[in-house]
C-alpha cells in the first residue's frame, strides 16, 4: 500500500460524526421529541464539519432510520423509549443516553475525550445558583 493510502485510512480511522439530539441549546431530554440533531465530523479532536439537521420524521421509529441514514458514529441524547434504543443498540452507533446539559458543553467533553456519564451534569446544572461554600 503507498504511502497516500495510508494515510487515507489513518486519517478515515481519525475521523468520526457525533450526533447530539437538540433542543435549543440543549441536549434534547428526548430523542423521540428532538426536532433537532447537531451533527458534528470530528477529525483529530477537532471540528471539520458542523451541521443542524432536523428531524421532520413525527413517528420514532422513522426517525432512528433517518438518524441510521446520517451514518453518526455515536448518538448523544437525553431519555428515550425502549424500542428505540434497542434498535440503536443493534447498530454500529456508540449510544450514549440520559445525558443533559448543554451541547456545545457536551460536545467539547467529547472532543477532549471525557467519559460523559448519563445525568453527566445533574448534579452540577445549577452550579451558579449554589452558596459560594456549598460542597459536592
Amino acid at each position: 500500500m503507498n504511502a497516500t493510502k495510508e494515510n487515507h485510512i489513518e486519517n478515515t480511522i481519525n475521523m468520526k460524526r457525533i450526533a447530539i439530539a437538540v433542543f435549543q441549546e440543549r441536549v434534547a431530554s428526548r430523542l423521540e421529541s428532538a426536532k433537532h440533531l447537531l451533527l458534528v465530523t470530528v477529525d483529530n479532536e477537532k471540528i471539520k464539519f458542523r451541521e443542524l439537521v432536523t428531524l421532520r420524521e413525527e413517528d420514532s421509529l422513522r426517525k432512528i432510520d433517518l438518524i441510521f441514514e446520517l451514518k453518526p458514529d455515536i448518538l448523544i441524547c437525553g431519555g428515550l423509549m425502549k424500542m428505540c434504543e434497542y434498535k440503536l443498540r443493534r447498530s454500529n452507533i456508540i449510544l450514549m443516553p440520559w445525558i443533559w446539559g448543554n451541547a456545545e458543553n457536551i460536545l467539547s467533553l467529547c472532543l477532549k475525550n471525557t467519559v460523559i456519564d448519563g445525568g453527566y451534569y445533574s448534579s452540577r446544572m445549577f452550579e451558579d445558583t449554589l452558596p459560594h461554600n456549598f460542597k459536592y
